[in-house]
C-alpha cells in the first residue's frame, strides 16, 4: 500500500506499512518531514481508503 503526494512541481510516494518515503522530486526535506507526519497522523484513514478503493475496483 502506498500513496502519492503532489503539489506544484513536487511529487512524493510513501509506503504506508511501514510509513516510508519511496521517492520524491522537488520537495524540501522539511516538507517531506511534514508530509510524513501527516501520513502518520492519518494512517488508519489512509489505509481504510486504500483498501476501500482497491478492493471495490473491478478488474
Amino acid at each position: 500500500m502506498h500513496i502519492h503526494v503532489e503539489r506544484g512541481e513536487g511529487t512524493a510516494k510513501f509506503l504506508l506499512e511501514p510509513v516510508m518515503l519511496i521517492k520524491s522530486k522537488r520537495f524540501k526535506a522539511a516538507e517531506l518531514s511534514e508530509i510524513r507526519n501527516l501520513v502518520n497522523d492519518n494512517l488508519v484513514f489512509l489505509i481504510e481508503k486504500w483498501n476501500e478503493y482497491f478492493h471495490n475496483k473491478q478488474v
